[in-house]
Parts: structure tokens; sequence; C-alpha cells
């Protein structure tokens, strides 16, 4: 189940995952992986062999629906980041909803990928519960060393230098002094 604060990005998404699982290099590791002739929709389609992506958006009703892999991807706007109705929204979905729709308890999992955007956003309703097995994955712009990021799997920042840059080819130095004058 993959989840957004808007329905464009969701179907974009959607449709890149599809032509992912359809491409040859996919099919070159997992020909075993089929999409179902019966649903094959943008919003939904369905593998031969059980599987399935659905794709919504916040504020869409999810109830009825199960997944063991449930991904909120940006699931604020962020030009409505101060928004208590929008923030107390997403807050609901979080605690109350999307917990309910994992297949199982012990094995499915929530993932949450955003930037933060307001203390009281999904990310920092999470970092607030701690929730079991909450893996958190922070990776900022400028390197902090006291802040290094390692997850369970072994995966370590690999940056070593404080203030390193995460992606200079797309923001370099000029683009994060010009970003950082904004604010």
């Amino acid at each position: 189940m993959c989840i957004t604060y808007q329905e464009g990005l969701a179907m974009r998404d959607a449709g890149n995952m599809r032509k992912l699982v359809t491409s040859p290099w996919y099919q070159s590791y997992w020909p075993e992986v089929q999409l179902s002739d019966d649903q094959n929709t943008k919003e939904r389609f369905n593998t031969s062999d059980g599987g399935f992506r659905f794709s919504t958006t916040t504020r869409a009703v999810v109830l009825g629906e199960g997944a063991d892999f449930i991904i909120w991807d940006d699931p604020l706007n962020a030009m409505k980041m101060n928004s208590r109705a929008e923030l107390d929204e997403a807050k609901m979905l979080y605690s109350g909803v999307l917990p309910m729709r994992r297949n199982d308890f012990k094995r499915s999992c929530l993932i949450l990928a955003m930037q933060r955007l307001h203390i009281d956003d999904p990310a920092g309703v999470v970092l607030k519960q701690k929730p079991r097995g909450l893996v958190h994955l922070c990776l900022p712009m400028e390197f902090e060393t006291s802040r290094r990021c390692e997850t369970r799997i072994g995966w370590k920042d690999p940056r070593t230098e404080e203030g390193e840059l995460l992606w200079p080819s797309r923001f370099d130095a000029d683009d994060l002094e010009s970003i950082k004058s904004q604010y």
C-alpha cells in the first residue's frame, strides 16, 4: 500500500512501479513476477502470485485494505505545513488507521518517508511515540558527525566530514546557502 498527499503523485509513482516491474531488467531478475490481467490499473495492480500494489492519498479511505508493506511518502503538502487540520488528519491516519491496516503485526511494516516540515508532522509523531521496532533513518543535507545514521541492517551514512553534502550534484554548497537564506 503506497500513500502520498496528492493523487497525481500517487498515480505517477504507481505508473513508474508498473513500468519497473514489467521492464526487461526487472524481469531478468524476477521472471516469476507477472502482473495479473484481471486487476491492472494505476491505482491497483495485482501479481499472478497474489501480491499487489495499491496507491492512494492521505485523504482517501483505506478501510478494507491491508498490506504487508505500507509506504507513506510525503504525507503532507509543504504549502500546508502549518495547517492544524492537515497535521491532525495526518496524525489520525498514522496513529489510528494505518496500524490496523497491517496484515501481520509482527512482520508487516510501515515506512514513512518525508522531509521534516513541522514539529507535529507525522515524523514528529513517530519520534515522540518511538514504536517498537522503529528504525529512524535521518539524512540531513549537511552531514553532522554527532548524528551519523546507521540502520539495523548495517547500512551507515557514508559521509565522514562535518558539513559534507548529501547530494552535491543536485544541491551544491551555493544552492544550499541560497536555500538557507530564504529561511
